[in-house]
């Protein structure tokens, strides 16, 4: 079994909304936020079925049924851009993530430090616009060095679909090609991820519900010809309309529920 429940947390947040990767939409709009949020807390834990009745049970740091788990801890500005981000492993401060913009409010630079508060990593940000400045082509550079330094190029439509996204080691040849298929909305409803050109490794297909939030998603994996259907179930919101609780169920067994705690400035 391939699922890593620390993907699927990212991605029932980020793949929420209009569209996921726009760096033209300010982070609300990206995670499918209600009202002026500060901050989120995500919590994973496992879900154990009992009886028919679904448990919540603390993931144990021992615990090896689980590929890892981490919480997620997301800062906004008022004006719904994401400034620090936190990742924590059975609550202690994992990695810390802090984010700069230009005055289009594009990011620019993305700064991880560990756990002992040291610089581990710089990613800086480069675009490119069409005629009429929307953006299609993001450019991720691991350093200063462009030419020494690993990256990641994405391309997009209209200024906020995603379309291709190309993982590059300090040479010409991309280790790994992600293609999306997007709706009407931006949302991607497709991805193949390939290792080569001419090898596909993955094909994952996406289902939102009338709130925008994804509901299910199968993956198809061709190494083994497995198949893997993930469906998240929301269970509780707070008043603004954020959702506080979800469960994830993988091949129709429980796996993971997520809590999600919210501050508004």
């Amino acid at each position: 079994m391939k699922y890593n429940p620390f993907f699927l947390l990212i991605l029932v947040l980020i793949s929420c909304s209009s569209c996921s990767s726009s760096q033209l939409m300010n982070d609300y709009k990206k995670l499918n936020l209600k009202g002026k949020v500060s901050s989120v807390k995500i919590k994973q834990f496992k879900a154990v079925e009992n009886n028919g009745e679904i448990i919540v049970q603390s993931i144990e740091q021992n615990d090896k049924s689980v590929v890892v788990a981490i919480d997620n801890h997301f800062y906004f500005d008022r004006n719904g851009k994401t400034i620090e981000r936190h990742w924590l492993m059975n609550n202690t401060l994992n990695r810390k993530f802090l984010y700069e913009y230009d005055d289009r409010a594009l990011l620019r630079t993305e700064n991880e430090y560990n756990s002992r508060g040291d610089l581990d990593a710089t990613l800086n940000y480069q675009y490119k616009f069409n005629d009429q400045g929307q953006i299609i082509e993001q450019k991720q550079i691991n350093g200063d060095d462009e030419n020494d330094s690993f990256r990641k190029i994405s391309h997009f439509e209209n200024g906020f679909k995603i379309k291709e996204e190309l993982y590059y080691p300090n040479d010409a040849t991309p280790v790994e090609i992600r293609v999306f298929d997007n709706d009407q909305k931006g949302r991607v409803v497709k991805q193949t991820i390939s290792y080569s050109e001419n090898e596909i490794a993955e094909i994952e297909m996406t289902k939102y519900n009338k709130d925008g939030y994804p509901v299910k998603i199968t993956t198809l994996y061709n190494d083994t010809d497995m198949v893997e259907v993930s469906e998240m179930r929301y269970l509780e919101f707070d008043k603004q309309g954020n959702c506080t609780k979800i469960l994830i169920l993988v091949n129709d067994q429980p796996k993971t529920i997520l809590k999600m705690e919210y501050a508004y400035f």
